[in-house]
């Protein structure tokens, strides 16, 4: 994930705004915990996982939450950290809080994907050239599919407020339907396991609003999330331009990829000159 440094330089352009509490409200909870304390949450939850004509069949599962990045994975965490935030930072606290979310997906798309390509070209002497050629020309797509694909608290929410999914009996076909579009490029065991897992998610999400205010915030989260993510869709290559002028060396360091193939990254996106014209407001 992206130092807070660059959390900041990049929240100052996308948001307007950055702030190094938020940051630390979703990487540093419980730090100096034990492993097994760091666990908020361990609960038994009914999830729908068959669809039948006219019916839905109801089984259970374990889901646990740990407290680092736990916004991610659980909407009573979301709900509260979001409304935290909004008391103290307003909206534009709110963008920054999802930002920071998005931006530490977004290490994991773009490598991720030259990791894809480059399976792909392997054998061949400049494989890594070719994979990473292949998956920058195609930038922006790729990073709307994966931030669209991500599996976290806050599709669900956008499942339930944009999409409409909110009772399992009734809207479940329909969510299989909607996932069978959603990971068609994953394979059939990661399909199954993405889907699983955003399943739990939206029907634990269900259950979290009770309230009007509840609502609201659910909404906002859903607004919010989807405008930021469009801008990072929009400024891909400015924000990974960033990402490794300014953490090229972790980069290196945490994904093995090497500083030379960072460099490669950064002239074949020709990151001189997408720097110099940053997004706007």
């Amino acid at each position: 994930m992206p130092s807070h440094n660059v959390h900041a330089f990049i929240g100052k352009r996308i948001c307007g705004f950055y702030n190094v509490e938020i940051d630390a409200l979703i990487d540093f909870s419980k730090k100096n915990s034990s492993k097994d304390e760091d666990v908020e949450i361990v609960e038994e939850i009914e999830i729908p996982v068959r669809c039948l004509p006219g019916m839905v069949i109801i089984e259970t599962d374990i889901v646990s939450k740990r407290s680092h990045d736990a916004g991610r994975t659980t909407c009573k965490v979301l709900f509260s950290q979001t409304r935290e935030v909004l008391r103290k930072y307003g909206e534009q606290g709110v963008c920054y809080y999802i930002l920071h979310h998005y931006l530490d997906k977004l290490e994991d798309i773009i490598l991720g994907g030259i990791l894809h390509q480059y399976s792909q070209v392997k054998e061949e002497e400049s494989g890594f050239d070719i994979a990473t050629r292949t998956l920058m020309l195609q930038l922006k797509e790729a990073v709307r599919t994966g931030l669209d694909a991500e599996v976290s608290a806050l599709k669900a929410l956008e499942l339930i407020v944009d999409k409409g999914f909110r009772d399992p009996f009734t809207d479940y076909c329909s969510l299989l339907t909607y996932e069978m579009k959603l990971f068609r490029e994953y394979k059939s065991r990661t399909r199954t396991r993405k889907s699983a897992n955003l399943e739990a998610l939206w029907y634990t999400c269900l259950k979290t609003l009770e309230s009007q205010q509840d609502w609201d915030i659910a909404k906002l989260i859903a607004t919010i999330a989807r405008t930021v993510r469009e801008k990072i869709v929009m400024n891909a290559e400015w924000v990974w331009c960033t990402i490794m002028k300014y953490d090229y060396l972790r980069l290196a360091r945490s994904n093995k990829f090497g500083v030379n193939l960072i460099r490669h990254m950064m002239k074949t996106l020709n990151c001189d000159n997408v720097l110099k014209n940053p997004p706007t407001l």
